[in-house]
């Protein structure tokens, strides 16, 4: 994130140059972790939590997103739409997810351009039912929902057994109502404020 007004600079003030460090760090990322992933189970734990979770590792996937919107505003401007797009990528996707072999993993946004071109043909076809408040809502809480899931998690698993005795028939869903509940809250009283204070 902090390195992101230097990506949008270099992208406004060339977006050849950015497509190809897109494209070489999309290529180096996916050469590293597709090296090491089969190999994971014989090498020193410290090791892979470093690779897996490096975030250099993973900034191909912020500049993949970068790239998408730079093609969505490219092809809302010349009108673009297509009704068929984002079907035939979601169903791609989801065989990819479904039938995706246990040497390879998708970690590192192995298959990060096709959901950005299922966003971005998505956000093409201005669908009404996505501008429904409940969905807006969602997307609004969903900073939330990605860097709060684990910590919710966590007290979730330690609190279960002592005090709430949620069956773990229930306890994805009941996880889930608890993070999207504390992601509006947060979002609430922590995002907005922010945003209000940084764009008054």
């Amino acid at each position: 994130y902090i390195l992101f007004p230097l990506f949008l600079l270099l992208q406004k003030k060339n977006i050849k140059l950015f497509a190809l460090l897109t494209i070489l760090l999309f290529i180096a990322s996916q050469a590293v972790h597709l090296w090491y992933y089969p190999k994971r189970g014989f090498i020193d734990d410290s090791l892979v939590d470093f690779i897996f979770f490096n975030p250099f590792i993973h900034i191909n996937q912020f500049l993949v997103g970068m790239l998408g919107g730079y093609l969505f505003l490219k092809l809302k401007e010349k009108g673009y739409t297509s009704a068929w797009v984002p079907t035939l990528l979601f169903a791609l996707i989801i065989l990819l997810i479904a039938y995706r072999p246990a040497n390879i993993s998708y970690h590192t946004g192995l298959i990060a351009p096709l959901f950005v071109l299922l966003i971005v043909s998505i956000a093409l076809k201005n669908n009404t039912m996505l501008n429904l408040k409940g969905f807006v809502f969602l997307g609004d809480i969903s900073f939330g929902i990605y860097i709060l899931q684990m910590p919710v998690h966590d007290l979730l698993v330690y609190f279960n057994p002592k005090y709430l005795h949620v069956p773990d028939a229930y306890f994805f869903w009941f996880s889930l109502g608890i993070l999207l509940l504390f992601s509006a809250i947060c979002h609430y009283i922590i995002e907005r404020p922010l945003r209000k204070l940084i764009n008054p």
